[in-house]
């Protein structure tokens, strides 16, 4: 009988003992909402546009509770609403959330049970748009503005032109600053590129043209006699000259009628055959670091051709000119001279170089006094003849050749100048 009971009773501690290995501790709590899953945690919404968000709240093991979710925005820029395409038997629930016009940071709170959490929504422009005048003067200031717009086309509100980076094409047109001040440079056409700053979410960029305008000299233009003809003198006005300014006499070569520059003045013939009276349009281009266009008309006082160095090709009247400056003269058709008197009081090497503006072949030579030794002869076709000589203290001769002439005259530049 003992036997029997022990049996019985050594039965039932088995029995027990395997009932308490079958409680499985992974079935706790599967119905108690833990955290949120969120598709997307963050979201940019076009202003008066939708997107969607999928909120799914989960037990501690990730799964789906399939609890009632409700969603509710933290401020008047968005609206949300569940979504009416959603299937309601199965998660996730889905909310459209919808942007007004007002742009910036919002949010999206989701709530289920005891749980909530919070999707981030950037209200950000559907586009953006530049707007400026056509065209402004160099060295002049215009204004660019920045538009943000809803998907529909309308104004958007909340940002300005801080929340955009500015950059021109080409950079030599133009710089702007952050607050959208365009400064033309050198004259040309340039691209303003407006792209929205990065970290909201979304790439928005804009483009406007903008034409570059000459501007006006601010400096003053007097004509005057010499340099074997009349030159007139530019004298910089608030900006100075630079080493790449270059002027553009319209209608003339402009390496024929440039004489001389430094950081205050210009020189550079008039044109030959311009009667007085004659309305001169000039550019300078290049100006100062900022490689400003600027220009006007200047009108003649004197004819150019009364110069009484043209034609010279007597030795004994032969007009002085100046060591070291540039000057200018007139040379006629296939076989015509030129000649100068240059005084040398240096012993020294000496550097000629003669250009023109045509496909002439001018040749060019120093002779002694008499006009009887070459000295230096420059016969080849290039434009500029350009030589050298060694010379002592004496008056010597400038010849300048016309062996083939394209034109029945034309002007010439002559540099003459120890090295």
């Amino acid at each position: 009988m003992r036997k029997a009971v022990r049996a019985i009773f050594g039965t039932t501690l088995v029995v027990m003992a395997v009932a308490a290995c079958n409680d499985d501790p992974l079935s706790e709590d599967r119905d108690k909402a833990s955290f949120f899953q969120l598709d997307p945690s963050v979201v940019a919404v076009n202003a008066g546009g939708t997107a969607n968000v999928a909120a799914v709240i989960v037990n501690k093991y990730g799964a789906s509770t399939n609890a009632a979710v409700a969603a509710e925005p933290c401020d008047s820029k968005i609206t949300a609403a569940k979504d009416p395409t959603r299937s309601v038997y199965q998660p996730p629930e889905r909310f459209v959330v919808t942007a007004g016009s007002a742009l910036g940071s919002s949010c999206l709170i989701v709530k289920s049970e005891s749980v909530t959490d919070t999707v981030t929504v950037r209200v950000v422009p559907a586009s953006i748009q530049l707007v400026a005048d056509a065209a402004v003067g160099s060295g002049a200031d215009l204004p660019v503005t920045v538009r943000f717009l809803t998907a529909s086309g309308a104004v958007a509100t909340g940002m300005s032109v801080s929340n955009v980076a500015f950059t021109v094409v080409p950079t030599a047109n133009g710089v702007i600053d952050a607050s959208g001040k365009f400064t033309g440079q050198a004259p040309g056409t340039a691209t303003i590129i407006g792209t929205l700053k990065t970290g909201l979410g979304a790439v928005r960029a804009d483009t406007v043209t903008v034409t570059v305008q000459q501007g006006p000299f601010t400096g003053t233009v007097v004509q005057s006699a010499g340099r074997g003809g009349q030159i007139l003198t530019f004298t910089a006005g608030a900006v100075k000259f630079d080493a790449d300014t270059k002027l553009t006499i319209v209608g003339a070569v402009d390496s024929v009628t440039f004489l001389e520059k430094d950081s205050t003045k210009i020189i550079a013939a008039v044109p030959f055959g311009k009667p007085a009276g004659s309305a001169l349009q000039y550019v300078i281009s290049g100006l100062g670091p900022n490689q400003l266009g600027v220009g006007g008309t200047f009108t003649t006082t004197a004819a150019n051709m009364a110069d009484t160095w043209v034609g010279i090709d007597d030795p004994a009247t032969a007009p002085a000119v100046p060591l070291g400056q540039a000057w200018v003269g007139l040379i006629g058709d296939t076989g015509a001279d030129q000649l100068y008197k240059v005084v040398i009081t240096e012993a020294g090497t000496y550097r000629l170089q003669v250009d023109w503006s045509n496909a002439s072949d001018i040749d060019v030579y120093v002779t002694d006094e008499a006009w009887t030794r070459n000295l230096l002869a420059r016969e080849t076709s290039a434009n500029p003849e350009v030589g050298t000589v060694a010379l002592t203290p004496g008056t010597y001769l400038i010849e300048l050749y016309q062996y083939e002439a394209a034109a029945a005259s034309q002007q010439f530049r002559v540099r003459f100048a120890k090295q």
